[in-house]
């Protein structure tokens, strides 16, 4: 009997060291601060890598202001009235363009804008030429930042002028006016692209497709009331909002060097 007593005595001391040691490990504790005993000290952790992986280090895409670049560049643009498409289809552009924040997710530009083409009589016979300039800045969202495609999206604001030179023709007889300075506002799609992975560093190329939106013109009547060839009453053209649409398409491409 003393010995199933000492057996069960031992057996239950038994289990309830190694539930003791079970929930020291679960815990952290160490079994021998009840009795005294020094706890030996935990091992390190381990953090075990798959062989022939490398984990490299995500580039981070900052919000604004990261990377500069500077562009030049031409390309077309035509106007988006009917009136004034049939004077003057399309006209060659060329641009100059500093960006703040190419690298960014947030970008801004700045940038003057010129273009030139040939512009006919809205009356009769005869043609001149007409000279655009604009300078206009743009917020530009990046939708890639880190890779060597960059898709993008800008909208602006900014000023132009248009005047008409070497015309052949009477402005005032064919309800125009010489110059004409507007508010503009360009809109658009573009995508870049860096050569870097191609060893070329900092060359970039850009082009892009936009509307620019004009206010407050009236170099050009939309409307023309004639009497055997004489406008008649040409300063209603320029009033009521009866001037025609200065808004314009454009398409160009520009290369540059970002630093």
């Amino acid at each position: 009997m003393h010995r199933k007593v000492r057996i069960a005595v031992a057996v239950a001391s038994a289990l309830a060291a190694m539930c003791g040691i079970a929930a020291a490990q679960q815990t952290g504790a160490c079994p021998g601060e009840e009795t005294g005993e020094a706890c030996p000290p935990e091992p390190a952790p381990v953090q075990v890598q798959p062989a022939g992986v490398e984990y490299a280090e995500m580039p981070s895409e900052p919000l604004i202001g990261h990377g500069f670049g500077f562009y030049v560049g031409g390309g077309v643009d035509g106007f988006l009235s009917d009136t004034v498409n049939d004077l003057n289809s399309v006209s060659g552009t060329w641009d100059a363009r500093f960006v703040v924040g190419t690298r960014s997710r947030i970008a801004f530009e700045a940038a003057y804008v010129g273009s030139a083409g040939s512009i006919d009589a809205l009356l009769g016979p005869g043609d001149g030429t007409l000279i655009g300039s604009s300078v206009v800045g743009n917020v530009r969202l990046n939708i890639l930042v880190n890779d060597p495609w960059q898709p993008f999206v800008f909208v602006g604001a900014g000023w132009t002028n248009y005047t008409i030179t070497d015309n052949d023709f009477s402005l005032a007889a064919n309800a125009m006016q010489g110059s004409d300075n507007l508010f503009t506002m360009p809109l658009g799609v573009g995508m870049a692209y860096r050569f870097d992975q191609l060893g070329i560093k900092g060359l970039s190329l850009d082009a892009r497709a936009l509307f620019n939106v004009n206010f407050g013109e009236d170099l050009v009547a939309n409307d023309v009331f004639v009497d055997d060839g004489v406008v008649i009453d040409e300063d209603v053209f320029f009033f009521d909002n009866n001037s025609a649409d200065m808004s314009t398409w454009a398409v160009n491409a520009r290369v540059g060097y970002e630093f």
